[in-house]
């Protein structure tokens, strides 16, 4: 039976519901339930994949069943929505039979999810989707407060912090003001703050997960290795399943040089999801620098830092040769380098092994790329930059090098026809511009941002590049 009734005093606003369940029967009476509350088209998926396949990105609700077949299962589709900020705040309704058979831990570490156990009736179904709507309500009413109490001074003082306390000690849901809270706090980079806060949580509830992963959070980004990965420890074994935590953690070791419990952590994170990038990236570092070690000869000094240590690899797989295998091993470390600095040498380090190898179109965006993260602090950058751009030049026909000889590129063309090199005459005026380099890896002139990426791989190298003399690595 059908309470139509309801329709005048319930207010859900969800339009586009996608349902991923298996069952014909099951999926009908769901279907049913949604049509009582008003809520616009419901699409089936038969598993995982298919959803993925249609597209999270059309749905504004989601009702998944935990054990659903196929080849992503359910604990691996939530990890990925909960962690792609495009969906983190996306509504989720877990449906599962046999609720006291699984671990349904993780899912409170979320916002904006909900749990109810086959089979159901009407009004739990009803009850599960008015308590999501009434927290999306409460969200989105209170982001705006939230954020004048945090955008302010730079200390929150007593009156603020209490104002904070007594918000999130009224909310109907603690998870995602804590969420909001962690963003905001951490996108100003107040770290202090933003552990005052989560650790007044904490010491109230010692079991919050949430306020653990994002204490977690601020202490590694702080660089407080040892006392994020307690902090972590105890959220994994109050929660074990959370993809991105378990990478953390593998990050965390990592750089303490603790290989051995990086790469279980690594391989853990597989288990839940076989294609987590991150976890994957992990997994194949870690072993390439045992590898590396166990090839080392003893006499070699064990690098001081995780950092030294990448740099060493990388140096020793470019002087040795093998530039793709340097250029792959940085970008892979690149991935677990926070640290500006370090991450602006590295950078630095990709563009001298392309110097190396005479590739300078190459080597001209890692350069680029490595003075744009270190700014000021790293000059030796910019010194590279300026050398090399020197030679670059504007014309009607695009951007060329400055040379004997010159292939013509043209700007607005993504896949440009090769032209044998000729004697380069330009008929016009030539007026050479600033380039600026683009957070997409596109060079674009000053105020005037580029359409698409320019192939640099086109360019006269010999030209590129003399002058410009190999320095020694960072």
């Amino acid at each position: 039976m059908k309470i139509s009734v309801l329709k005048s005093r319930l207010s859900v606003g969800f339009h586009r519901v996608a349902l991923v369940e298996a069952d014909e029967h099951f999926s009908a009476k769901i279907a049913s339930y949604a049509e009582d509350l008003a809520m616009g088209e419901v699409t089936l998926c038969t598993n995982a994949d298919e959803y993925l396949q249609v597209g999270p990105d059309r749905f504004d609700l989601v009702i998944l069943d935990w054990n659903v077949k196929g080849t992503t299962s359910g604990l691996t589709l939530f990890n990925r929505l909960r962690h792609d900020p495009r969906y983190s705040m996306l509504p989720i309704l877990i449906i599962s039979g046999f609720v006291d058979r699984n671990d349904f831990r993780l899912l409170e570490e979320f916002p904006l999810t909900r749990l109810v156990e086959k089979p159901f009736t009407s009004g739990v179904f009803i009850e599960a989707i008015q308590s999501l709507q009434d927290e999306l309500n409460w969200i989105h009413s209170h982001e705006k407060s939230i954020r004048k109490l945090i955008v302010g001074p730079q200390t929150i003082d007593s009156s603020r912090f209490k104002k904070l306390h007594q918000l999130l000690q009224g909310a109907p849901y603690p998870a995602p003001l804590l969420l909001m809270l962690g963003r905001f706090l951490s996108c100003e980079k107040r770290w202090d703050e933003a552990e005052k806060l989560l650790r007044s949580v904490v010491s109230e509830d010692s079991g919050n997960v949430l306020a653990l992963n994002e204490l977690g959070k601020v202490l590694h980004a702080s660089g407080r290795h040892r006392e994020a990965m307690d902090v972590l420890e105890k959220a994994n074994t109050l929660s074990p399943d959370n993809v991105k935590r378990i990478c953390q953690l593998g990050e965390l070791h990592l750089h303490e040089c603790d290989l051995k419990t990086a790469q279980k952590n690594f391989e853990k994170a597989l288990a839940v999801d076989p294609h987590w990038a991150r976890a994957k990236k992990g997994a194949e570092l870690t072993t390439n620098v045992i590898n590396f070690l166990q090839q080392s000869s003893h006499s070699d000094p064990f690098p001081k830092s995780f950092a030294s240590l990448m740099n060493t690899m990388g140096i020793s797989k470019v002087h040795g040769g093998h530039l793709e295998e340097g250029i792959h091993h940085y970008e892979s470390a690149l991935h677990f380098i926070r640290d500006v600095d370090t991450r602006s040498k590295v950078m630095f380090n990709m563009g001298l092994g392309y110097l190396r190898f005479r590739l300078g179109d190459k080597a001209l965006l890692w350069f680029m790329r490595s003075a744009k993260t270190g700014g000021k602090q790293f000059p030796k950058a910019h010194t590279y930059v300026q050398d090399l751009s020197s030679k670059l030049v504007w014309t009607d026909h695009g951007l060329k090098v400055q040379g004997q000889t010159m292939i013509e590129v043209d700007a607005h063309d993504d896949h440009p026809v090769q032209e044998a090199p000729t004697p380069w005459q330009p008929k016009d005026p030539v007026v050479t511009e600033t380039l600026s380099f683009t957070s997409d890896g596109s060079v674009s002139k000053l105020n005037e941002p580029m359409p698409g990426l320019i192939q640099l791989e086109d360019f006269d190298n010999d030209a590129l590049l003399s002058g410009v003399v190999e320095e020694g690595f960072c």
